[in-house]
C-alpha cells in the first residue's frame, strides 16, 4: 500500500464532518490518518482542516458577543464569564458527556457486585449455578468494557470542549492587548 502526500491545493474536508454515528462512536474516521501515520511521519499537510465550529475565529466571536450579551443582562451584579464560556458548545454535547459520565460511573458501581456475586457463587460450589458463572464473568467482562470504551470517549468529548474554551480565550485576550496596543500607540 504506498501513500501519497495530498497536494496543499485541493480542498480537503475533516472527515469528523460526514461521519455517521457510529463512526463518530468508534473514532472510524480517524482510519485513513492512522493508516498514513502508520505507513509514514505525519506532516502539517497531512492533517485535516478543522471544522467550521473549532474555528478559532469563529468562536472568539461568539464567546465575544456572548460576553456582551452578559455584561447587558448583569446590570447590578457582576456578568459570569462561566455562562458566556457555556454558549461556546450546545447543551445537547454538555448533557451527553454527562450522560456518558453517568452511565461510566454506573458500571464502575456494578463491577465491585458482580466480583463479589461471582466469588459467593464460587463458595458455594454447587454444580447447578455453573451457568451463574458465566453470566457473572460475562456482566463483569462487558461492564469493564463498556466503561473503558465511555472513558475514551468521554474524555475526547470533554477536551474538544476544553479546546473550544482555551481557543476562545485566547483571541478574546489576543484581541483586548491589540486594542490596548493600539490606544497607547495613539496616545503618544
Amino acid at each position: 500500500m504506498t501513500f501519497e502526500k495530498v497536494p496543499s491545493s485541493q480542498t480537503r474536508v475533516n472527515p469528523r464532518a460526514t461521519a455517521g454515528f457510529f463512526s463518530f462512536l468508534s473514532f472510524y474516521w480517524l482510519n485513513d490518518l492512522l493508516q498514513l501515520g502508520n505507513a509514514r511521519p505525519l506532516e502539517a499537510d497531512d492533517l485535516y482542516p478543522l471544522l467550521p465550529e473549532h474555528e478559532s475565529e469563529k468562536l472568539t466571536d461568539t464567546l465575544e458577543r456572548a460576553w456582551k450579551l452578559e455584561c447587558t443582562r448583569a446590570e447590578h451584579a457582576s456578568p459570569s464569564l462561566l455562562k458566556a464560556l457555556l454558549s461556546l458548545t450546545t447543551l445537547t454535547e454538555y448533557l451527553f458527556v454527562m450522560f456518558l459520565a453517568l452511565i461510566r460511573s454506573i458500571g464502575n458501581f456494578l463491577i465491585p457486585i458482580l466480583v463479589s456475586l461471582l466469588l459467593a457463587t464460587l463458595e458455594e460450589n454447587i454444580s447447578a449455578n455453573n451457568y451463574l458463572l458465566y453470566v457473572y464473568g460475562l456482566s463483569i467482562s462487558l461492564c469493564a468494557f463498556i466503561v473503558g470504551y465511555l472513558k475514551h470517549l468521554s474524555e475526547y468529548l470533554s477536551s474538544m470542549i476544553g479546546l473550544k474554551v482555551r481557543a476562545a480565550l485566547t483571541g478574546l485576550l489576543f484581541k483586548k492587548v491589540g486594542k490596548l496596543s493600539i490606544v497607547r500607540h495613539s496616545n503618544r
